[in-house]
């Protein structure tokens, strides 16, 4: 099966992170998953600083001024998606 998520050169690796992702390979696939979803939603607060909302505030406006200025074309949603997964494949 092929990784979803690619190794990345700017991983972090430090004494604790390198010794706490020996322990979870230890562990069987479904708690392995169960810790996952702990550390996910972990960082899924729901919350964001009022500075990140600014500046995807921002950013979707200056999407919109450019799709607005040059009519760039669009791509359906199921499209994207459809090039994403074969990507990731």
């Amino acid at each position: 099966m092929p990784a979803l998520v690619p190794s990345y050169p700017w991983r972090m690796n430090t004494p604790i992170l390198d010794r706490l992702r020996s322990e979870a390979q230890a562990l069987s696939s479904n708690e392995r998953a169960h810790l996952a979803l702990d550390l996910l939603q972990s960082l899924d607060s729901g919350t964001t600083s009022s500075d990140t909302e600014q500046a995807w505030n921002n950013e979707a406006a200056r999407r919109l001024a450019c799709f607005d200025r040059d009519g760039s074309p669009t791509i359906a949603a199921d499209q994207v998606h459809a090039h994403a997964l074969a990507r990731l494949r």
